[in-house]
């Protein structure tokens, strides 16, 4: 799959799980997955948007563990 796509697709489905699973709220998202709300920020930004993080292969897999969704969850239009 293009990187940019992958990209793409990651970040609207983290969005949308912040959105569904959490009311929003970065904080409890974060604490969920172990991370702090600021490292969250960059994630969720749209990948055109200045200082916008990529969500890596590792991370993907590492959010999609610690909210015990199924492996490569998080790479597609599934959600």
């Amino acid at each position: 799959m293009e990187a940019n796509k992958i990209q793409i697709i990651r970040k609207q489905n983290l969005n949308k799980l912040l959105k569904e699973k959490f009311n929003s709220d970065k904080n409890e998202f974060g604490n969920k997955i172990g991370k702090d709300r600021y490292f969250l920020y960059p994630l969720l930004w749209n990948c055109e948007t200045a200082g916008s993080r990529e969500v890596t292969d590792k991370t993907a897999r590492a959010i999609e563990q610690s909210l015990l969704l199924p492996s490569n969850y998080l790479d597609f239009n599934v959600i």
